[in-house]
């Protein structure tokens, strides 16, 4: 399961309704906000309508991510930006950031892995993205 990630070319569309966001505002999966992709076992679903006060909502993500732990085996969720998470950074199981390489300073990166890592779900580490040529110098690359 992927929440708010694009799928590519044979993806079945979904609807207007459910997503994310409703799924903690009510804690029951909506089927009609489900897409498939062509060919393989993997669900996505839209965000839904965006309510950033439900991120910071304990008990709403935690009643979220138990509905998907009991109905998939592996859901991953491209969260929104970090300080956006709220308790959803409390409430996964692993943690992995993704980095535009060419905005990001060594010391944001420090402080995002070392908010991340405060975490139940630890930070696993982080992808780059955008680096022209191998890592960053600041990273230890040429």
């Amino acid at each position: 399961m992927l929440v708010n990630a694009p799928l590519t070319d044979g993806a079945e569309p979904a609807t207007r309704s459910g997503g994310f966001a409703e799924l903690m505002a009510c804690g029951k999966l909506d089927d009609k906000a489900l897409r498939k992709s062509a060919g393989s076992r993997m669900y996505s679903m839209p965000v839904g309508a965006s309510r950033q006060d439900l991120f910071f909502q304990a008990d709403s993500v935690a009643g979220a991510l138990d509905v998907l732990r009991g109905r998939f085996k592996l859901s991953v969720i491209n969260g929104p930006a970090l300080r956006e998470c709220g308790a959803l950074t409390r409430h996964v199981d692993k943690a992995l950031l993704v980095v535009d390489a060419q905005a990001a300073s060594p010391r944001a990166l420090r402080q995002a892995m070392k908010h991340s890592g405060d975490a139940a779900g630890e930070s696993h580490g982080a992808i780059l993205v955008g680096a022209r040529s191998g890592l960053p110098a600041w990273l230890g690359g040429e």
